[in-house]
């Protein structure tokens, strides 16, 4: 929206990267803030945790068979996606929060009560978000981590199958010719 007048960006404090522009005080500023909160946190927050809460429901509703086995992986599996989606939330939060407050803080207190170094924390938890999905899921999902490993590693343990394919169109293989 800066681009059509509402709100602004200027340098953070580190001078590295571009972000909200925390000096100004009018009431442009404190509009576009708020609706900066609002459309960037809380409701991907709300949409977050429905979604994931919506999943853990419908795993819980989903009815099992009644081999020993089944039961116990299904319940582990329940266990695992909901902690997962739990964790999910929580690094959102953690990721997210504190850039949130300090947008909030400079609308209801002046902008210069900001430390400068305290604008430097908000931004890096925000960008270092990005990982955090990826982690979580490597962490919290055993199958994700094999697969990964096998093709970090290259395991000999993999199958595959290996297809070869002729050289070049024109030496396409005879009928009675081996791949």
């Amino acid at each position: 929206m800066p681009l059509l007048g509402w709100g602004r960006f200027g340098l953070e404090p580190s001078v590295t990267t571009c972000t909200i522009d925390w000096q100004r005080n009018d009431s442009n500023y404190k509009s576009f803030i708020l609706v900066y909160f609002v459309l960037g946190f809380m409701v991907p927050l709300v949409i977050i945790a429905v979604c994931y809460c919506a999943i853990a429901r419908r795993l819980r509703r989903k009815p099992g068979t009644k081999q020993r086995g089944v039961i116990y992986d299904q319940w582990t599996n329940e266990r695992t996606i909901t902690l997962m989606s739990f964790i999910l939330i929580v690094a959102f939060l953690v990721a997210w929060t504190p850039y949130a407050v300090l947008c909030l803080w400079t609308i209801f207190a002046p902008p210069q009560t900001v430390p400068p170094f305290l604008t430097l924390i908000p931004p890096l938890f925000a960008k270092a978000s990005t990982v955090f999905n990826p982690v979580i899921y490597y962490l919290t999902n055993p199958r994700l981590r094999s697969g990964i490993a096998a093709t970090l590693l290259c395991c000999k343990d993999t199958p595959f199958e290996s297809i070869e394919l002729p050289d070049s169109p024109e030496r396409a293989p005879a009928d009675n010719e081996a791949i």
